[in-house]
């Protein structure tokens, strides 16, 4: 059986050493109140002053136990609680006891202190997927409303079933955001397009098509 780690390290200031007190004061009751929550905090705080920084801490996570998420909270309560400004953020890596797919990757979010907005975050995971997935295009295909419908088994975002040649092509990002649409037997799906603008590999045969389901998506 494998075992599953989030790793990270970052450092806040926190303006003072009064404030990082306080900090490591709002950490032992974050902690306490995720214990109520039958919960752990999945992150450490210590001090860690530096010369010119002497509020300085260090947030870093627990043996592999850490959670991102938990650290993001935990910074904007301080930045709030201390009237911090400006941007802050960090990284954070996953691992794993054994080379399993899709197991090792990471990320990485920047904060507005100031606003407590996220401005910006990256997972290794997502960015992979979109750059490979990025050049693909793809339709909507439906092999009961081909069979059955008088226009066409291809999807138009405009005029619904229409043939191959009036269908809509979407990116893989539009593919992501757009549900499928009602069809017959709810068989509608994605194919692919290749370069040439001809879908790749076979289409699915007809099958028996049930009655429409009018506004619903399969």
């Amino acid at each position: 059986m494998a075992d599953y780690y989030t790793r990270f390290s970052c450092w806040l200031d926190t303006g003072s050493t009064d404030n990082a007190t306080r900090a490591m004061r709002r950490f032992a009751a974050y902690e306490r109140l995720m214990e109520r929550n039958y919960d752990i905090a999945r992150f450490e705080v210590e001090a860690d002053p530096m010369e010119d920084s002497p509020g300085g801490i260090w947030i870093h996570d627990g043996d592999g136990a850490g959670d991102p998420d938990h650290v993001i909270n935990y910074v904007l309560t301080c930045a709030k609680r201390f009237k911090l400004r400006g941007r802050w953020g960090f990284s954070w890596g996953y691992d794993c006891s054994r080379p399993i797919l899709d197991a090792f990757g990471g990320g990485a979010c920047v904060l507005d202190l100031g606003t407590g907005e996220i401005i910006g975050d990256l997972h290794c995971g997502d960015w992979l997927d979109k750059m490979i997935q990025a050049g693909k295009r793809f339709m909507i295909y439906s092999p009961n409303e081909d069979q059955m419908a008088q226009r066409g088994g291809y999807w138009s975002s405009d005029n619904g079933w229409v043939d191959f040649d009036s269908a809509t092509i979407f990116t893989w990002s539009a593919r992501k955001t757009n549900g499928l649409p009602a069809s017959l037997g709810n068989d509608a799906d994605w194919i692919e397009i290749d370069a040439d603008g001809n879908p790749r590999g076979e289409n699915h045969l007809p099958v028996d098509a049930d009655p429409a389901k009018m506004g619903t998506t399969p």
